[in-house]
């Protein structure tokens, strides 16, 4: 896309970014149990460094006009999670270099791994690194301030309806949801899709056996 450059990392060169901008917080990301817990950290800390859009690599925009989404005087710019707009979507956003905002979710992040002891609990990744501490992150800062308009906040049904596309496909047979599941023992999110994304009986009927035995 004309003015806009595509960089993707894969895990090695995320390590390698790491390893030498956040010196002090490196050895903390390496040790993260999980590949996805790392892709979290990594992520608002790539963007705090040198600004620009962060997007899930399953995600897809439709158009050929980011700048009226995200050129925007703003400490960050994002939508919340369609249809329920309970929580801030963290699989994509955008934000200048050095956001006060990623400033306050990264010390966060880094707070609540070093006084977590133990990982294996329902919905961990949401409460250290993704989702949840993400955006409690973003509310703790707004009403530090106390100004909202510090950033913005698309519509999201417009977003996904009009502008952006997201596979989900860390809910797909051995995605991250996968991986959290057989690391903390708990299938708190069922696994429906195979590896190419394609319904799977099998797996919904092993999956809602898995659900049936928890209750």
């Amino acid at each position: 896309m004309e003015n806009y450059e595509h960089i993707f990392y894969d895990d090695l060169q995320a390590d390698e970014f790491m390893k030498e901008h956040f010196t002090d917080i490196y050895d903390l990301y390496h040790n993260l149990p999980l590949p996805i817990m790392k892709a979290d950290l990594w992520r608002y800390c790539i963007i705090y460094k040198n600004g620009g859009i962060y997007a899930d690599i399953d995600t897809m925009f439709k158009g050929n006009d980011l700048d009226s989404l995200f050129q925007m005087d703003k400490e960050l710019i994002l939508a919340k999670e369609f249809p329920h707009d309970c929580n801030f979507c963290q699989w994509f956003f955008a934000a200048p270099k050095g956001s006060p905002v990623l400033k306050c979710v990264i010390e966060n992040v880094v707070d609540k791994i070093k006084n977590t002891s133990d990982f294996k609990y329902e919905h961990m990744v949401h409460a250290t690194t993704g989702p949840g501490i993400f955006d409690q992150s973003i509310n703790e800062y707004l009403n530090r301030i106390s100004d909202s308009s510090a950033i913005y906040v698309h519509d999201s049904a417009d977003m996904m309806h009009h502008h952006i596309y997201h596979d989900y496909s860390g809910q797909w047979q051995g995605g991250w949801v996968d991986d959290v599941n057989k690391f903390t023992g708990i299938t708190h999110v069922r696994i429906t899709k195979d590896r190419e994304g394609n319904y799977s009986r099998k797996l919904d009927v092993a999956s809602s056996g898995i659900f049936k035995g928890r209750i």
